[in-house]
C-alpha cells in the first residue's frame, strides 16, 4: 500500500485519547464501537494481565475527509483487511483496532480468535519488548512512540519474482514480510498464555472460512508478476497455517484430507513454479521449528525474509547491504 494513502489516516499524538477522539471521528467519519465488545476486551485485558485500554474504531465506505483517505478505506475493504491494530494510533496505554463496519466474520468468530489476535500485535511490542519491524527509510510519523524501531531492508533496489520485474523499490515486499512474521510471533504468544478451547475452534474456523481463496482473484489487471507474486505468498502462508495448526494440536486425523488436499491447490496456483512443493516444505518445516521468541533481535527476521524469499523465488536486487 503506497504511502500516500496512509498518511492522511495519521493524527498528531497517535493515540485515540479522551481529549481528541471526537475531533478524529468528526473528521475522518470514524465510530468508537468499543461498547459492543466489551465483554472481549475484558477477557483479553484479563488474560493478558493487561492495563491497557483497547478501542475499536469503526470505519465504512464513508469514511474518510480527503480524497486520498477515502481511497486508503477503500482499498482496505477491497483487500479485505476488516480488522486490524493500528500502531500509528496505539501509545503505550491504548491499543486501537480498526474495525470495517461491513465485516462479515461471525461476531462469536471475532470475540473468540480475531480480537485476540490483533491485540497481541499491540502487546508484543509495548509489553514484550519486540521490536516493530518496518521498511528501512519509512518516514518517522509511521515509527510508534511505544515500541522498539526494527529497521529491515534496503532503501532502494528493485524486485523481481521468477526473473519478472515486479516493484522499482522493495517497501511492499518488505512489509509484507515484515507483517507475516508479526502475525506468527502473535500465534506464538497466545500459545504460550494458553489460550482456550474456544480460541482454538476460532483458528481453525478461520482457516476454513478463508482456504482456497485465491489472493489474485480479480487482480489480472495488474500484470502477470503482481498475479504470481500474491499466489507466492498465498503458498507461504497456507505451510505457515499447516504448521501453525499442528503446533496447535489441530491438524489430527480427520483434517488430513483437507490438508492434503489444500497443498494440492496452491501448489497448483503456482504450478509454473518448479519448486513449489519444495518451498512449501521448508517453509512448513521453519514455521514449524522456528521459535517466536528469536524475533525479538531484528537479524532473525532479516534472516528470516532472506530465506523464504529465496525459496518463493522472490529477489531484492539492490547494491546496498542488509
Amino acid at each position: 500500500m503506497s504511502l500516500e494513502f496512509v498518511v492522511p489516516l495519521i493524527t498528531e499524538g497517535y493515540g485515540l485519547r479522551d481529549e481528541d477522539l471526537n475531533e478524529i471521528i468528526l473528521i475522518e467519519r470514524l465510530n468508537d464501537v468499543s461498547k459492543k465488545f466489551s465483554g472481549a476486551i475484558r477477557r483479553i485485558q484479563d488474560k493478558f494481565d493487561s492495563k491497557a485500554r483497547i478501542r475499536l474504531i469503526e470505519f465504512s465506505e464513508l469514511s474518510g475527509s480527503t480524497p486520498d483517505s477515502k481511497l486508503w478505506y477503500s482499498r482496505l475493504i477491497h483487500g479485505h483487511r476488516h480488522i486490524f491494530h493500528s500502531h500509528v494510533h496505539s501509545n503505550k496505554n491504548c491499543c486501537v483496532l480498526f474495525y470495517y463496519a461491513g465485516c462479515t466474520k461471525d461476531r462469536t468468530l471475532l470475540n473468540k480468535r480475531v480480537l485476540p489476535h490483533e491485540f497481541a500485535h499491540y502487546y508484543q511490542w509495548a509489553s514484550q519488548g519486540f521490536p516493530c519491524l518496518l521498511p528501512r527509510g519509512i518516514p518517522k510519523e509511521f515509527v510508534p512512540q511505544f515500541a522498539k524501531y526494527g529497521e529491515i531492508g534496503p532503501r532502494t533496489g528493485q524486485v523481481y519474482i521468477d526473473n519478472m520485474f515486479l516493484d522499482d523499490k522493495p517497501f511492499t515486499v518488505i512489509k509484507d514480510f515484515n507483517e507475516r512474521i508479526s502475525d506468527f510471533v502473535c500465534e506464538g504468544i497466545l500459545r504460550e498464555k494458553e489460550f482456550n478451547h474456544q480460541y482454538k475452534e476460532g483458528f481453525l474456523e478461520e482457516y476454513r472460512e478463508d482456504r482456497n481463496r485465491d489472493p489474485a482473484k480479480g487482480f489480472s489487471i495488474l500484470g502477470k508478476a503482481v498475479v504470481t507474486y500474491m499466489r507466492r505468498l498465498a503458498l507461504r502462508d497456507v505451510a505457515e497455517w499447516h504448521a501453525l495448526l499442528h503446533l496447535e494440536g489441530l491438524d489430527d486425523e480427520s483434517l488430513q484430507g483437507m490438508l492434503v488436499y489444500d497443498k494440492k491447490w496452491i501448489t497448483r496456483k503456482n504450478k509454473k513454479y518448479d519448486k513449489a512443493k519444495k518451498a512449501f516444505n521448508e517453509i512448513y518445516k521453519i514455521s514449524l521449528n522456528s521459535d517466536f521468541s528469536s524475533f525479538k533481535h531484528v537479524r532473525n527476521a532479516v534472516s528470516y525474509i532472506k530465506t523464504t524469499t529465496d525459496l518463493l523465488g522472490i529477489e531484492i536486487r539492490t547494491k546496498e547491504k542488509w
